[in-house]
């Protein structure tokens, strides 16, 4: 009799053991479902013609990897209250001066926070006028088109080690527009810029072989994350396999799902914990934050 009870109290252990590893395993796998991000979208130079449908086509793709994703064309939405409740904000094909000074200073604020910004393509044809805008996208902001909308071209990955390009070809053959920038996101120092994929310019008409020609890139700077690509302006690009894992693996550096070690940061840690070195007062992803005496931001339950 007692022999059984042993075996019954080593059975009903097993199970609550098994349920507890299998709620954790379930909390784990979970962790990141809540992941919201804004794809923004607003034009006030240039639109390009296909932006309802690769908006259409990249939020399904971001959707369908578990993220909740909103889509806008309102710079309202850039508040301090309304940014809080987003991870990541990505410029998908914006043009011009998208915000004003005030919805500027509040992206600032917060991407210093910890968040997480993804230019893509005509994202470089907006906020001329802003400084720290061109901080992030490592000073590339447009300046010419060397080819036309559909250039066949090689692009070149520098860096086959990185999360959003070790799934692709070293030399990948595209078809894109190409971008020519005011300055080049490698000579960028503040802060520096580490490049995954170039384009091989002897493969385009027009183009000039030899030169060093980024397309995408990305870096860590005042406690926020930027990645930026060149390409994304063919509707075609957001049916590819290959562009959107090369996005996603962008997406998940800026969420700090990875942690990247850029040889031209001198072998910097991008963390999670670093990335988010201070918070602004108020609510910042469920977390209520102060503003102690000296300046310091705290958790208000942290003791």
């Amino acid at each position: 009799m007692r022999t059984m009870k042993i075996m019954n109290i080593r059975r009903t252990t097993a199970l609550l053991l098994g349920a507890l590893g299998a709620s954790s395993l379930g909390c784990a796998a979970s962790a990141f479902a809540a992941d919201r991000i804004l794809i923004f979208t607003r034009t006030e130079k240039y639109r390009e013609d296909n932006i309802t449908p690769t908006r259409a086509m990249l939020r399904n793709f971001y959707a369908g990897k578990g993220l909740t994703v909103d889509t806008s064309e309102t710079a309202g939405l850039f508040t301090d209250t309304t940014l809080a409740k987003y991870k990541a904000v990505v410029f998908l094909k914006t043009s011009g001066n998208a915000l004003s000074d005030e919805q500027q200073a509040a992206f600032e604020k917060w991407f210093k926070a910890g968040g997480g910004f993804q230019a893509i393509h005509s994202a470089l044809d907006t906020e001329y006028d802003w400084p720290f805008y061109g901080k992030m996208i490592g000073g590339a902001w447009f300046k010419s088109l060397p080819g036309d909308m559909n250039t066949k071209q090689t692009e070149v990955v520098e860096d086959s080690t990185d999360i959003s390009t070790k799934a692709l070809p070293r030399k990948w053959e595209r078809t894109d527009e190409i971008y020519a920038f005011k300055a080049n996101p490698r000579a960028a120092v503040d802060p520096v810029q580490h490049i995954l994929v170039t384009v091989d310019e002897s493969t385009f008409k027009n183009g000039v072989p030899g030169t060093d020609h980024p397309m995408s890139w990305y870096c860590a700077y005042q406690g926020g994350r930027a990645w930026t690509t060149a390409m994304g302006h063919v509707t075609g690009a957001y049916a590819d396999s290959l562009f959107l894992g090369h996005l996603w693996g962008g997406m998940q550096y800026l969420l700090g799902r990875t942690t990247s070690v850029s040889a031209n940061t001198g072998g910097v840690k991008h963390t999670p914990e670093a990335k988010r070195a201070w918070m602004p007062s108020g609510v910042r992803f469920g977390v209520e934050f102060f503003e102690d005496a000296v300046g310091r931001k705290r958790n208000k339950n942290a003791r």
